[in-house]
């Protein structure tokens, strides 16, 4: 009978962990939608939930994403990410403290008869409201370890290739002023370190490249 009861809850817990992952490609791919992406693969390869630490572990995950709208595509591969202090908030839906990706791999394709330069420069200068969501993540403690870009543009059929690799970020609140017994973060700390940088100008151009 104990054997039996193993098997069943361990089909349970099986079956459950089928579900969740579901649920968050679905959400992921709805979310990507939402922003005028096309999902053509969203791919989460395990999960593992601590609940006495409100953890979440997501294991290989693979994105392949379309953005008709500007004629680029976008590759994300991720051994592994991390979700901390995890709560369930009325109103507020799951809210979390702290985020670890590790080693994300991060491979962006452009079809434009603009350069990556001309194309920031534009965007920089262009006035963006911002996004109250976003800022709400970026308020909590994010850590990206080990991560690599590659931006692939292609003019003329050519491709013209740029690379940022062993990129490490960390954001999180900076402490504040003490009031009574407790401190108060007011502000956000931001830190980024890339330690080798390949950047093509443009094509049969000479190539720019550092070490850190």
């Amino acid at each position: 009978i104990t054997a039996i009861s193993i098997l069943v809850l361990l089909f349970l817990l099986a079956g459950s962990e089928i579900w969740v992952i579901r649920k968050i490609e679905t959400t992921a791919e709805q979310a990507i939608r939402n922003q005028g992406g096309i999902p053509n693969k969203v791919d989460i390869g395990s999960i593992s939930i601590n609940p006495l630490k409100r953890r979440v572990r997501l294991n290989n995950l693979l994105f392949h994403i379309e953005f008709p709208s500007t004629a680029s595509d976008i590759n994300l591969k991720i051994d592994h990410l991390v979700i901390e202090e995890i709560r369930l908030q009325r109103g507020n839906g799951i809210t979390f403290e702290a985020i670890d990706l590790h080693t994300p791999i991060l491979t962006l394709s452009r079809h434009s008869s603009e350069s990556l330069l001309d194309s920031t420069r534009r965007d920089t200068t262009t006035f963006i409201k911002p996004n109250s969501k976003l800022e709400k993540i970026l308020s909590k403690t994010i850590h990206i370890t080990d991560g690599s870009i590659r931006i692939i543009e292609n003019k003329n059929n050519k491709p013209i290739i740029h690379s940022f690799q062993h990129v490490s970020f960390s954001t999180g609140p900076q402490t504040g002023i003490a009031s009574g017994q407790s401190l108060i973060s007011t502000e956000t700390d931001f830190q980024l370190s890339i330690q080798q940088i390949q950047y093509q100008f443009d094509q049969n151009a000479l190539q720019f490249e550092a070490d850190t």
